[in-house]
């Protein structure tokens, strides 16, 4: 069965389970990566039109009203407040098919924390550590980036679980 025809098949079973009030979770894709590997572009390009997309930097740059990586010290509570609000509205029966969560998510145990609760699916989108450092390079983000994509490469645990992208 090609991935278009399991998808529609997925979603004709979903209906029919809201029509019977069954509980339907919805389909959640977490997008883990060093800052600068690629997750945006990824999820940008594998998204389709009616799907929630949850990026921290997108709405962070809504809530302060600056430019994309703007960040006060008092936005990280706050924006994973608004995460977690988000992910709770997932949980409940809403005609919502898919859902996108961008996560920087190095260690097994936060990736796990999104599969267990969601049964999501774990995309790592991972070109390597010298990529990442060559896109800050040519990137208007702030010199705390460079720390950022070292700490990520020093705490990210590899899962086979996991889909694997460069």
């Amino acid at each position: 069965m090609s991935k278009k025809c399991h998808d529609r098949h997925t979603w004709e079973e979903m209906q029919q389970s809201r029509k019977k009030g069954k509980r339907v979770y919805v389909d959640v894709v977490i997008v883990a990566g060093a800052p600068l590997a690629g997750k945006t572009t990824y999820v940008n390009k594998h998204k389709q039109k009616d799907d929630l997309v949850f990026d921290y930097d997108s709405i962070l740059a809504a809530l302060t009203g600056e430019e994309l990586y703007y960040r006060p010290a008092w936005s990280i509570d706050l924006v994973l407040s608004i995460r977690e609000t988000v992910m709770q509205y997932i949980e409940k029966k809403t005609a919502l098919r898919k859902a996108w969560i961008i996560a920087s998510a190095p260690m097994l145990h936060q990736r796990q924390y999104f599969r267990d609760r969601f049964n999501a699916s774990i995309v790592v989108v991972n070109p390597g550590k010298q990529v990442c450092l060559q896109r800050l390079q040519t990137n208007t983000r702030t010199d705390d980036y460079y720390e950022a994509i070292t700490k990520w490469y020093a705490n990210y645990e590899h899962s086979e679980q996991d889909i694997h992208v460069e």
